[in-house]
């Protein structure tokens, strides 16, 4: 239980660090008050999710086989979003679509999380790979 407490408070720590840090560098480099409150969203996000994982460890622990089935996903995520980037290459080249850089970056971002997603969900259900 000690060691527990020990762990919050130097979460507390670590957060408070972080978002002071943050805070100040983007009020020195002259950002809105937008952009400070989404970084500030996110570092709070991080840390509840940080306690929630501290609260009930016993429901994130992995073993041999989980993290098996995940690099699959992965390896096989990774293969489709090269499939996807090998297409839009080829589209552009062959100037089927104008593509610009900021569509590039978007489509194999929202690629690659929704195949990693997809693959460890049909990993998962299938039990296990060879």
């Amino acid at each position: 239980m000690k060691d527990v407490k020990r762990v919050k408070k130097t979460l507390f720590l670590k957060a408070a660090i972080i978002i002071t840090m943050l805070g100040s560098m983007l009020y020195f480099r002259g950002a809105d008050s937008a952009s400070i409150s989404v970084a500030s969203s996110i570092v709070a996000v991080m840390v509840m999710i940080t306690f929630i994982r501290l609260k009930n460890p016993e429901a994130y622990k992995k073993d041999e086989r989980i993290n098996k089935l995940a690099a699959y996903a992965g390896s096989w995520s990774w293969l489709v979003t090269f499939i996807v980037v090998t297409g839009l290459f080829w589209a552009d080249y062959l100037e089927l679509l104008s593509i610009t850089t900021s569509d590039v970056i978007s489509t194999v971002f929202f690629v690659m999380i929704v195949t990693v997603i997809g693959f460890r969900f049909y990993f998962m259900r299938k039990g296990d790979v060879k």
